[in-house]
């Protein structure tokens, strides 16, 4: 079996919206099963097979079952994100944490690619996510730098990625007013690289550009805020739960609100709107702006697209608030979908003024190095309720983005009114 360095030696090389929806699952769905399942959307001409090594991927998921989290990072957890919910240092949530060990998951070459799956409750098997994606986009990254750099490998990838990240932090500056949270963890082309990039953007750029980095342990390192919320799961399951339950579709339809509405008790209180970003287009935006309404437009802070074209979601966010007797400049927009230098600067000469724009950008920060980049994802796909496992499905305002089931997709998209046809491809 070959051998290699392991891909991380700690659980807190994650993002932080994993740890703020591992308090919330694990205070509400603690015994919930849940699988989360890897999928590679053949955005190369490469086959993941030749680009990953079988047994390297088995070595670094094992490696990473065997890691805790230590007393210092429980310890730091508890300082770091008490502020939003007492539990985070609570005695039994310290214990979770303690005691906790990433559940097993499964590897099997299928044709091309890989099937990966990990089953376990929903609040422990969530975590596999940015593990397992961080793994692959390494992994494959080191074959691709052999590919387009021979001999010079990684060492050519790194004097590329500085190159670039010189750049595009040249050009950021040009722009002062534009503030960004930099959102690479999962698709990081090295570890090592994603750390120098951080620490490079938090002293280069004016102290009030870089708002944070979604990575806790970054964060902590280079003394920036950890920021991040929720993503497209916590309804995905939900809606799974309340379709398994047999509770109809008007059930199905309500469960985008009723994940808001919980979340807002759950945080507000604590925080106030601090994690009130909504992620808007899990089923399409459509149906997020009819059920959203002006009420919790009011108390949310703003709205995270996370698909779709840029520039129509932010105006359709504008009227929508608009329409709500509120001034959006008063409300955040969150840009979050495939952001780069040159979007987010021309998105942000557009709407600047307009609403308070943010950007997340990810791949384009920490992968960049002249290499091919991976559409990879790792979703909640089945939700285990009444002995059965229900498939879940995510539609967003883009269909190529769409996960589940065709049946079930069809389903959804009439639950939710869906009748967007804007369509992309996934370049990462």
């Amino acid at each position: 079996m070959m051998h290699s360095e392991p891909f991380v030696t700690s659980l807190d090389h994650t993002d932080a919206y994993k740890r703020t929806m591992n308090a919330w699952q694990w205070t509400h769905f603690r015994n919930l099963p849940v699988r989360f399942s890897f999928h590679y959307r053949n955005n190369t001409p490469y086959r993941l097979v030749d680009l990953v090594d079988e047994n390297v991927l088995r070595q670094d998921l094992e490696a990473l079952r065997e890691l805790s989290f230590t007393d210092d990072e429980i310890s730091a957890t508890g300082r770091e994100f008490s502020p939003f919910n007492p539990v985070f240092a609570s005695d039994e949530y310290r214990q979770y944490l303690k005691q906790f060990r990433l559940p097993p998951i499964g590897v099997a070459r299928q044709g091309d690619t890989y099937a990966i799956d990990a089953v376990g409750f929903w609040p422990d098997s969530s975590w596999w996510e940015t593990f397992v994606l961080g793994i692959v986009a390494k992994r494959a990254g080191q074959t691709l730098a052999k590919h387009v750099y021979g001999s010079r490998g990684m060492d050519e990838a790194w004097r590329q990625n500085e190159r670039n990240l010189r750049s595009k932090t040249e050009r950021l500056k040009q722009h002062p007013m534009l503030q960004m949270v930099e959102f690479g963890t999962r698709r990081a082309l090295d570890p090592d690289m994603h750390d120098f990039n951080v620490g490079y953007l938090a002293s280069e750029l004016y102290a009030w550009q870089l708002v944070g980095t979604s990575n806790i342990r970054l964060a902590r390192k280079h003394g920036i805020s950890s920021r991040g919320t929720m993503a497209h799961e916590n309804f995905m399951v939900l809606a799974a739960l309340f379709d398994g339950m047999g509770f109809g579709e008007q059930a199905i339809r309500r469960s985008q609100m009723e994940v808001l509405d919980n979340w807002a008790t759950f945080y507000a209180p604590y925080s106030g709107d601090a994690l009130l970003v909504a992620l808007n287009e899990t089923f399409g935006g459509k149906s997020f702006y009819e059920d959203f309404g002006a009420e919790r437009a009011r108390r949310w802070k703003g709205v995270r697209p996370d698909s779709g074209d840029p520039v129509e979601e932010a105006q359709k966010a504008i009227a929508f608030y608009e329409r709500c007797g509120i001034n959006p400049r008063q409300k955040v927009l969150f840009f979050a979908d495939g952001q780069t230098t040159d979007s987010m600067i021309l998105h942000h000469q557009m709407f600047n003024g307009r609403i308070k724009d943010v950007y997340g950008p990810g791949t384009h920060m920490t992968n960049d190095a002249g290499l091919p980049t991976l559409s990879i994802v790792m979703k909640a796909t089945h939700v285990y309720v009444n002995d059965r496992w229900v498939p879940t499905v995510k539609l967003s305002n883009n269909l190529k983005k769409a996960t589940g089931p065709v049946e079930y997709v069809e389903r959804y998209k009439r639950i939710f009114g869906y009748t967007s046809t804007f369509t992309e491809e996934c370049h990462c």
